[in-house]
Order: structure tokens, then C-alpha cells, then sequence
């Protein structure tokens, strides 16, 4: 008999743009570029990328990302307010108060 204990997880990757400048906040240093991948798992031990993600920019100080109400090129569109917090594991938009992501189920602290 075989069982077969694995499954598709998110899998978040981020690298610090130390010279990049927030366009949001003007924060120095404080920029990512980050992804969420898709990984196969097997027995809770990450074996295979199966897709990578779209890489987009996150403001680890203020929470900015540029996936949403950007201009697509890293600022924010004409007129965009500032976003709110975003989940530094997914870059999903979260609310302020929130302890878990609800998108990827990491922790916001």
C-alpha cells in the first residue's frame, strides 16, 4: 500500500532593494521585491517549484505594494491613496488589527 502525504502550498520569496525609494512613504531601504511561488510538498518538506509568481514591490515600513492602484511601473497611480497594510509573506492587502493573513495563513506580526 502506498500513501502519498504532500500537496501545492504558497511559498512567499522576498530580496531587499537596499538603494530603492518608497514611492509611497520615501522610506530608503525599506523595499522588496517579492513573489509568491506555488511549491509541491511532500511530507511538509518543499521538493518542486511548480509556477513562480509575478514579482511586484512591497514597502516593508509603510505596506505599499505596487499589485494594486499602481501606475504598473513600481509608483503609485495619479491620485492613488496609500494602501493599507500588506502581509509581508503574500503581499496581500490586509486590514490593520489583523494577527493572521487570511490569503496565505502567515502571521502578521
Amino acid at each position: 500500500m502506498f500513501v502519498f502525504v504532500g500537496g501545492v502550498s504558497p511559498h512567499a520569496v522576498s530580496r531587499d532593494l537596499p538603494a530603492r525609494e518608497c514611492p509611497a512613504c520615501g522610506a530608503v531601504g525599506a523595499m522588496q521585491e517579492r513573489r509568491v511561488d506555488s511549491d509541491l510538498s511532500l511530507f511538509f518538506v518543499r521538493v518542486l517549484t511548480l509556477e513562480r509568481g509575478a514579482p511586484f514591490l512591497a514597502c516593508t515600513r509603510c505596506g505599499w505594494t505596487s499589485m494594486a492602484g499602481s501606475g504598473g511601473n513600481g509608483a503609485p497611480a495619479a491620485g492613488a491613496v496609500a494602501q493599507g497594510p500588506a502581509c509581508p509573506h503574500c503581499g496581500s492587502d490586509v486590514q490593520r488589527g489583523w494577527q493572521w493573513c487570511p490569503f496565505c495563513g502567515g502571521p502578521l506580526w
